[in-house]
């Protein structure tokens, strides 16, 4: 109770407190209250009337029809190169329909609509949903597949960060194993060389560097590891070569310091 009154008198006692000013920042204050009802206040309650328009037609839109009609929509959709508009119906028939004949369908064509779109990272997110929710799905081959090219496609130059080229490897690796007969599995084997190029050249390079820094130790360990590492690229013989000469180098250093 006492709380409550105080939180009454202060309420009270602010407009006293405003001083010689307070009735022009009073009338400042009504005026702003004017302006927000007769200019701000109308534009919002314009755009939310939209926006709710604009939901109430989508949802309108997705719920309407089976999940065969809806799908059949979002393929035409797909075809028609309209990704936006087939990830909208996909996700609504995974999210509201998950148990029909059609969501693993529409599973693989979200990931797919990701995938024509250039969003390798969300294609390979999905594509992995799909081998994970239905991993008896007649898609989930390609879908396992796909996933190793999104990564694949997601890959940096050899100087930058190298995740997605590993998540590739990895992906390829299991799918050859796996399907070692498929056509596939040569472009995935393929790939794996690919990739491991890529990495090598990146610790070779890394090796590179501290042999200019004089840093022969690290670099003899940036050798090494592309020698037992990437053993069937060409920049393991020259990892290799390299070593040979950073050891040389540190050799002489040691003899040096020796005589000191």
């Amino acid at each position: 109770m006492e709380r409550h009154s105080l939180l009454i008198l202060s309420s009270q006692a602010r407009p006293t407190g405003i001083g010689a000013g307070g009735a022009g920042n009073q009338q400042s204050h009504m005026q702003n209250i004017s302006l927000f009802r007769g200019l701000i206040l109308p534009l919002l309650t314009f755009a939310l009337t939209l926006f709710i328009a604009a939901c109430s037609d989508s949802a309108q839109t997705l719920k309407g029809g089976s999940s065969e009609e809806r799908f059949l929509k979002g393929k035409a959709a797909f075809d028609d190169e309209d990704y936006e508009e087939a990830q909208q119906i996909f996700n609504a028939i995974i999210l509201q329909d998950p148990a029909s004949d059609y969501a693993d369908d529409a599973q693989f064509y979200l990931a797919e609509s990701y995938y024509r779109d250039g969003d390798y990272k969300l294609a390979a997110f999905n594509y992995n949903r799909l081998r994970t929710s239905f991993p008896n799905s007649p898609f989930y081959k390609q879908a396992f597949f796909q996933s190793g090219e999104s990564y694949y496609n997601s890959s940096l130059s050899y100087d930058r960060d190298q995740r997605e080229s590993r998540y590739a490897i990895d992906v390829f690796k299991s799918f050859s194993s796996i399907y070692a007969a498929d056509s596939l599995a040569r472009t995935a084997r393929a790939r794996v060389a690919e990739l491991q190029e890529k990495l090598a050249q990146k610790d070779y390079s890394t090796a590179q560097l501290y042999v200019r820094m004089e840093d022969y130790k690290a670099a003899i360990v940036y050798y090494d590891r592309v020698i037992e590492l990437y053993p069937e690229t060409q920049y393991a013989r020259l990892a290799a070569d390299q070593k040979k000469v950073a050891q040389s180098e540190l050799d002489r250093l040691a003899a040096e310091d020796r005589i000191k």
